[in-house]
């Protein structure tokens, strides 16, 4: 972790968006909480917590890719604030509703909350090549996922407990995190650049979103980078349904088993950021070639973990299949980074945020249902073999391109 660290010392402009982001972060997990426990509260129904979770995520399927174009036309920065002023803004609206018991506001303020959301992450990882060199990139990544993983467990443990107490309360941290985040973007400042083409003028809206495409039919090796995160999001619904069903009705120890499956997972991201930053530093190679392991490493552990039968093997198993899982997160965006050019790169990240969101809300529709029906260990076999034949695609793919540039 002592490059990751260095990076934040000897880049300013980094270090800013690092507290940015690790603000804005810790405040998504106080209002997931938050959010999930006041509507539970005031309507007593698991359909309207999960109708509330639909209505922040969807627009962040529906329109991530729209905003693509966007992202790579005008200043990140300013995309950044004004996504952290309007989610602030959110969060306030969301202490009167639980104070009033207006549960309208939840729905309205959630969709709103998504739009913004939706900018927000591509805008953020696009502009990361123009902060650091690009030997410092991976360094970066894993320093980002390191940071996501301790304010998991941070998060999700102090948002339970002062939701508990006032869940306004909150939502107030959850204003004050986006503010947070808000002022140090504004703080920080990079060379930005906008796409215009021989005439001087900005390419039109529907040509530049067609790029994008253009960009994936063309290189195999991100059409690739893109199709395997289907197979990682089709992996994270059953994830994210096996917890509460393991630690509650295997394990018998109902909201203790299942946190302390999640104290596992933000652990495990923590430490597979820090595997990532001193293994694979800035080696493409290396890079392509861990990425496909990842796809095994998670595979093989979450295969276990669905046969396990109480909570220490649960947790050992989750925490060395999330292993996996972090350096997937890591090396899927470092290699997007390295491989595309700036100039499109916030809409390629739109195109994978879109579909890594969209496949993620199938696979949570169908998992319940799923593991009701076949059982837990059976859709662990099958998530096992989903996720190793995406590892043996990618690295049939990635050798192929990399030969192929050899040879050029």
């Amino acid at each position: 972790m002592k490059k990751q660290s260095n990076l934040i010392f000897r880049n300013q402009t980094f270090f800013r968006l690092w507290m940015a982001q690790s603000g804005s972060s810790l405040g998504d997990w106080f209002n997931h909480v938050a959010l999930a426990a006041t509507t539970l509260r005031l309507t007593q129904s698991p359909t309207a917590m999960g109708l509330v979770l639909i209505c922040r995520d969807l627009p962040q399927v529906t329109l991530s890719f729209l905003a693509g174009p966007f992202v790579d036309r005008f200043s990140k920065r300013m995309i950044m604030y004004i996504s952290d002023f309007i989610r602030a803004v959110v969060a306030v609206m969301f202490i009167w509703a639980a104070l009033e018991q207006q549960m309208w506001a939840f729905y309205l303020g959630s969709v709103l909350m998504g739009v913004a959301s939706s900018v927000f992450g591509p805008a953020r990882n696009a502009a990361i090549p123009a902060v650091v060199a690009e030997k410092d990139i991976t360094a970066a990544n894993s320093l980002t996922v390191a940071t996501s993983g301790v304010l998991s467990v941070v998060g999700a443990a102090f948002g339970g407990l002062v939701s508990a107490v006032q869940p306004a309360l909150a939502f107030a941290v959850n204003a004050l995190s986006y503010i947070w985040s808000a002022g140090w973007v504004l703080a920080t400042k990079w060379k930005e650049g906008i796409k215009k083409n021989n005439q001087g003028s900005s390419p039109s809206y529907f040509r530049e979103l067609s790029e994008g495409f253009g960009i994936l039919k063309e290189n195999r090796l991100i059409m690739a980078l893109i199709c395997t995160s289907v197979a990682f999001a089709i992996m994270s619904g059953p994830y994210f349904v096996m917890i509460p069903v393991l630690g509650d009705l295997t394990y018998n120890l109902g909201g203790i088993g299942i946190g302390l499956l999640y104290v596992a997972d933000g652990l495990a991201f923590i430490l597979s950021a820090m595997f990532v930053g001193r293994v694979v530093g800035s080696q493409v190679k290396s890079a392509h070639r861990w990425y496909g392991w990842g796809f095994f490493i998670q595979a093989v552990f979450f295969v276990a973990f669905a046969f396990s039968t109480n909570v220490w093997t649960g947790m050992i198993f989750i925490f060395l299949s999330q292993l996996g899982a972090g350096i997937l997160l890591t090396l899927g965006t470092t290699i997007l980074q390295m491989t595309v050019s700036s100039e499109v790169l916030g809409r390629i990240f739109a195109i994978d945020h879109t579909v890594d969101s969209g496949i993620k809300q199938l696979s949570l529709l169908i998992s319940g249902p799923a593991i009701s029906l076949l059982g837990s260990p059976v859709v662990g076999i099958i998530v096992g073999l989903i996720g190793s034949l995406a590892g043996v695609a990618w690295w049939y793919v990635s050798y192929r391109e990399r030969r192929n540039v050899a040879y050029r």
